[in-house]
């Protein structure tokens, strides 16, 4: 069984099968593959017009009136993801991984993150 993830309808049950079922997960076609390519497109027609867009080419928080260059852009949102990838206690299971990252995916489905549709699913092992 594949879950789709929509925004809007994934339950209790279409995580479990994800965590514990490893289902494939994919993105239906229709409404939310058009918005989640409308986005995507506005995003980068902003960029390519070089306007700023916080935390793309901007600083976070009291930084965000320093521009980053196009060419450090890459290196900024690399290292928020290194900014954010601490943690204390011991890992998680390979299920809640899989749970939470369902649930953020399904949250970044709705179409407002201008995020590329192929960051929503996977074909991990």
């Amino acid at each position: 069984m594949d879950v789709e993830i929509d925004g809007r309808t994934l339950n209790i049950f279409k995580v479990r099968v994800v965590a514990e079922n490893r289902a494939k997960v994919r993105i239906p076609g229709g409404h939310t593959r058009d918005s989640l390519g409308a986005s995507r497109h506005r995003f980068m027609n902003l960029i390519s017009l070089g306007l700023r867009v916080y935390g793309v080419n901007t600083g976070f928080g009291s930084l965000l009136n320093d521009t980053v260059s196009a060419s450090d852009a890459s290196e900024l949102q690399a290292n928020l993801l290194r900014s954010h990838s601490s943690g204390v206690g011991n890992p998680l299971s390979p299920e809640h991984v899989r749970s939470i990252m369902l649930v953020r995916a399904n949250s970044l489905a709705v179409g407002y993150s201008a995020v590329d549709p192929a960051c929503l699913t996977s074909h991990a092992k």
